[in-house]
């Protein structure tokens, strides 16, 4: 019997099957900018952190599947997303890691920490579409829903 997820906790996507989320990519020669939305403020997070991982490298096919707990802070939520991506792209170029499933356990305007669940992926095997290693400095914007809107974010990365 399935176990139901702790109260509070919120998934990116089900575990079964993966789904990408809905994200907009505009690659220029220098850098590719990303517009996600999320329902709310941890939606947010967890939609931006698969559209990254989902513009690297299609979402989901691993022959190992592990997990990464990530957990940030920032002084406004711009520079936790921030920080956030940067975390998904530092495992990427240690590890090869990419997550595929994102669970939020805590996003607060300061503060945010949760699980990427994933797995290894060789550039050798499965290229990846864009070589990205950094999100630019400042770049991150978040716009917050209201009545009826959609939180939205937009950020370059290169």
């Amino acid at each position: 019997m399935a176990r139901a997820p702790k109260e509070g906790t919120l998934y990116g996507t089900p575990v079964n099957p993966v789904e990408r989320p809905a994200y907009r990519l505009l690659p220029t020669d220098a850098l590719v900018r990303l517009d996600v939305e999320g329902a709310d403020w941890p939606h947010l997070v967890a939609a931006a952190a698969l559209a990254l991982s989902d513009a690297v490298r299609p979402v989901g096919s691993f022959d190992t599947w592990t997990a990464r707990r990530v957990t940030v802070r920032g002084a406004s939520r711009e520079e936790v997303l921030e920080r956030w991506l940067g975390v998904l792209l530092s495992d990427l170029a240690v590890s090869g890691f990419l997550p595929a499933l994102v669970e939020i356990e805590r996003a607060e305007e300061h503060r945010a920490a949760g699980i990427h669940r994933g797995g290894l992926a060789a550039d050798a095997v499965d290229p990846a579409a864009h070589g990205l290693r950094s999100i630019v400095p400042g770049s991150v914007v978040v716009e917050p829903g209201d009545a009826g809107r959609p939180w939205r974010a937009r950020f370059d990365a290169r």
